[in-house]
């Protein structure tokens, strides 16, 4: 099985010899890396760097067009002179991920080609971009020899699987005999769905899977040293369960709540929680009906909305303290095309040590701006969004990594759904 593998190729190698080339010519002519978004694709980058079991990563050396998304027949990957299918391409700030169908192993030969599309002026096809619209070059890695370490850790066998609404949850036990894995990943089939289980034993969940639908889950084992398993043997089919959403209450701003009564499934911002949260008990949010609008979630966590689709998450926080990472992401069509979105905010939260504990809100300055077909996808039940998060925490009134108890503090991690109002919920 892959570890991650990092490096530069040829083709990147060679555009730096001639940048430097460049620098020594007396008249300079010009950016390579910048031309009218109408003529020849020049945007480069180094390519390959990164393989991690079905994701292969692409690095730029521009800022990518945030909400411009390549399509994936632009993209061809073959391993071992083969075809492997494509299941989505998504771009990140500098970098664009690409993610195939089966999982990689070791000492497979790997290529990955781009193909520029036809330049056009603006932002409007489906090329690669800089924020300025300039579009990518077209290139082929060639082949790469995957040197990973394989792990003397026995294959992991079929973990035991507990179905729930639109979830699953996998446990698997310790080996009786031979190395304990440091880790495993649990993977979904069908779809992309995984999730990772710390130490020698223990159970992780996977969300936002099909209700009715069937999946068979499958391990890969990890040593303390960067080893892998070959992927373990799949389990029995698991039929997904529905999610059911009971009536709730809602609680607005000209309500008066009595103190001690709120409904804890009606969570509301304009009432202080009794304690703090370390995980989430609720993690599903309703697209607003009405724009500009609130998400709520919990009490302590949700998102707002403004007029031109603009989303920022808002975090409450009182006893602790620390910056906080989020990602937002979903898979939708526009028309006839499917298309990922992912956006990415900057670190948020405040790392200020205070004297005395008090709830205070936290939101990124900048909105994540969500394209209209994705609200409408949203709206119409076709699409959800995804927010996953890492919290890293620090106690408010000293600044430290523990608590008075001296029990130490870990990252808290932030995962949560939006999709549309079920008809059950008033």
């Amino acid at each position: 099985m892959l570890k991650t593998i990092r490096f530069c190729s040829s083709r990147a190698f060679a555009a730096f010899v001639l940048s430097i080339a460049l620098l020594a010519l007396p008249t300079p002519i010009g950016s390579p890396d910048k031309a009218s978004a109408a003529g020849e694709p020049v945007l480069q980058g180094t390519r390959l760097s990164n393989i991690d079991y079905k994701t292969i990563t692409l690095d730029y050396n521009e800022r990518l067009h945030p909400t411009n998304y390549p399509t994936t027949s632009l993209f061809e990957v073959k391993v071992d002179g083969v075809v492997v299918p494509i299941v989505s391409v998504s771009t990140g700030l500098t970098n664009v991920e690409v993610l195939l169908a089966s999982v990689l192993t070791a000492g497979q030969r790997l290529t990955i080609s781009y193909l520029a599309t036809t330049p056009v002026t603006g932002t409007s096809n489906t090329a690669v971009q800089d924020t300025a619209g300039n579009d990518a070059a077209a290139f082929t890695d060639e082949p790469v020899n995957n040197s990973s370490n394989i792990s003397s850790l026995p294959t992991p066998v079929a973990p035991s699987i507990v179905p729930g609404p639109e979830s699953i949850t996998a446990s698997i036990a310790a080996p009786t005999s031979g190395g304990q894995p440091a880790r495993y990943r649990v993977y979904a089939s069908p779809g992309n769905g995984r999730c990772d289980i710390t130490g020698a034993s223990g159970s992780c969940v996977i969300s936002n899977l099909t209700a009715g639908a069937e999946y068979r889950f499958s391990v890969i084992a990890f040593d303390n040293v960067g080893g892998a398993t070959p992927i373990g043997a799949a389990s029995s089919a698991v039929t997904v369960l529905a999610k059911t959403v009971a009536p709730v209450t809602n609680i607005s701003t000209d309500t008066t709540v009595p103190p001690v009564t709120t409904d804890s499934n009606a969570p509301s911002w304009d009432v202080d929680p009794a304690t703090e949260s370390e995980t989430d008990e609720f993690t599903e949010g309703f697209w607003p009906t009405a724009i500009p609008g609130n998400i709520i979630i919990t009490n302590e966590v949700g998102f707002t909305v403004d007029k031109k689709n603009g989303i920022k998450p808002k975090i409450r926080m009182k006893n602790y303290a620390g910056k906080i990472k989020m990602t937002i992401s979903a898979k939708y069509k526009d028309g006839a095309k499917t298309k990922n979105y992912k956006c990415t905010y900057a670190p948020f939260g405040s790392t200020k040590k205070m004297k005395t504990a008090k709830w205070k809100w936290y939101t990124p300055k900048k909105a994540c701006i969500l394209p209209k077909a994705l609200v409408t996808a949203i709206q119409t039940g076709t699409a959800t969004l995804n927010a996953k998060g890492k919290w890293t925490r620090t106690w408010v009134t000293s600044g430290k990594k523990a608590r008075p108890d001296k029990t130490k503090i870990k990252p808290r991690t932030l995962k949560y759904t939006v999709r549309a109002k079920p008809a059950a919920v008033k």
